[in-house]
């Protein structure tokens, strides 16, 4: 896997889905392993914000999955998961 081999190269080593998102009491962290997934191209904080915008759109407010997407979308662009409550 390529990403293996940039990470032998830089002297560390991939980690294993286990090693990254497997809680102590054997359950898995989502936005973790969906972080991991992403090659790190997002961050767990960002998965968890848009999984819980994504249901709370669709499921409370009725929205369409495509409308969900595209509120989304447009809501990231401001980082909100990155916002301290305060």
């Amino acid at each position: 896997m390529l990403l293996d081999k940039v990470l032998v190269a830089q002297g560390r080593k991939s980690q294993t889905l286990g090693e990254v998102a497997q809680n102590p009491d054997g359950t898995w962290h989502l936005g973790r392993l969906f972080a991991h997934l992403t090659g790190g191209g997002i961050s767990s904080a960002e998965v968890m914000w848009m999984a819980g915008r994504l249901r709370h759109l669709m499921h409370v407010a009725g929205k369409s999955k495509e409308e969900a997407r595209r509120i989304v979308a447009e809501e990231a662009k401001a980082r909100p998961w990155e916002k301290r409550p305060g």
